[in-house]
């Protein structure tokens, strides 16, 4: 299946946002998603900071990988 240009300039515009950011965006444009967290095996003490890793929309539902960071020291 060929990938409409929507799709694709949504996955790159979702990429290194916040998550909740990201999610308003799909919501905007009335796709399904599914979010999945990925979580360094270290850990990162006072990480909250929630960002996009990695989306993929298939079947006008977008995956969406995102993982916690620590951005203020």
């Amino acid at each position: 299946m060929i990938k409409s240009i929507a799709e694709d300039t949504i996955e790159r515009t979702l990429l290194g946002l916040p998550l909740e950011e990201a999610i308003s965006i799909l919501k905007e444009n009335n796709l399904r998603y599914e979010i999945q967290e990925y979580a360094s095996l270290r850990g990162i003490e006072n990480a909250e900071d929630k960002r996009v890793l990695r989306v993929k929309i298939n079947e006008g539902c977008a995956h969406i990988v995102f993982s916690k960071f620590l951005t203020e020291i």
